[in-house]
């Protein structure tokens, strides 16, 4: 092994751009020996060793930083997988995949434990909530007070795009919560918004509200039990959710398939309650 990397080491100094064959041959090999070879401390090194010789504008880097990042997430180095996803979302080839890796990490790491859950944004702190993945990144989900100077509010910076949707996360934890209601005001700046509120549980399966209107420029109540809830999937069956089974609450943009505008703007909440 030892050998082998000092060839690659010696391989990668000669060359002026890093991502030729025989680095795309390194990427193999690693994750060969991550998974045939069951030896996650072979792949890592590799990574690390390739990784030294790519610039940071390298096609490729953002790959390798991401399968790195799996490898430190299996032996438990979360916090260095965590910063090693944070690059990788910055390289177009990774974003996607370093996105949603990191914010699966997150969600089990940050989670509503009991109820009542309580979120006024008043401290500054976002707390549990995640910006969705892939899309978008971690900044365009912040406390400010845009809206009252003195009140703060979480603020979502959507981008709606034809055809797309896009959501906000709040991680429950596995089997302790159960919750029966949510509740919590909307505010959507300089555009009417439609969203829908999704419940997420174990088996995977999604449960929908109806799809709500928020108009412009004027806070909106959304309160709704857990009886509101219908299967995505099969919304004319009379199954509902169990509250226990309850992984993850949503919060969906879906405002591409009801309106024409397109674009960049803000949606705020504030005192959201789950009971």
């Amino acid at each position: 092994m030892a050998a082998g990397l000092a060839a690659l080491c010696a391989l990668l100094s000669g060359v002026a751009e890093a991502s030729g064959p025989e680095v795309w041959a390194a990427l193999h090999d690693a994750r060969l020996a991550a998974s045939a070879d069951r030896d996650p401390s072979a792949a890592t090194a590799i990574y690390e060793t390739v990784l030294e010789f790519l610039a940071e504008d390298d096609p490729i880097r953002g790959e390798m930083l991401y399968w790195l990042a799996r490898e430190k997430a299996l032996e438990g180095q979360e916090n260095l997988a965590l910063e090693l996803l944070a690059e990788a979302s910055d390289h177009p080839g990774s974003h996607d995949a370093a996105r949603s890796l990191r914010a699966q990490l997150l969600a089990a790491r940050h989670q509503v434990t009991e109820l009542p859950y309580v979120a006024t944004f008043d401290d500054g702190d976002k707390g549990p909530w995640l910006r969705g993945w892939p899309r978008g990144v971690e900044a365009d989900l912040s406390v400010v007070e845009d809206l009252d100077p003195g009140d703060p509010v979480l603020r979502w910076s959507v981008t709606v795009s034809a055809g797309l949707d896009d959501f906000l996360a709040l991680p429950l934890a596995r089997g302790q919560v159960g919750p029966q209601r949510v509740r919590m005001g909307v505010y959507s700046a300089s555009q009417d918004s439609w969203l829908r509120v999704v419940f997420l549980d174990l088996s995977g399966t999604r449960w929908t509200s109806r799809v709500i209107a928020v108009p412009a420029d004027e806070w909106a109540i959304v309160d709704l039990d857990l009886a509101d809830f219908i299967r995505a999937d099969a919304p004319f069956s009379e199954e509902r959710p169990v509250p226990t089974a309850l992984t993850r609450l949503e919060v969906r943009d879906v405002t591409a398939f009801h309106s024409d505008v397109r674009g960049a703007h803000p949606i705020y909440f504030d005192d959201v309650t789950l009971d």
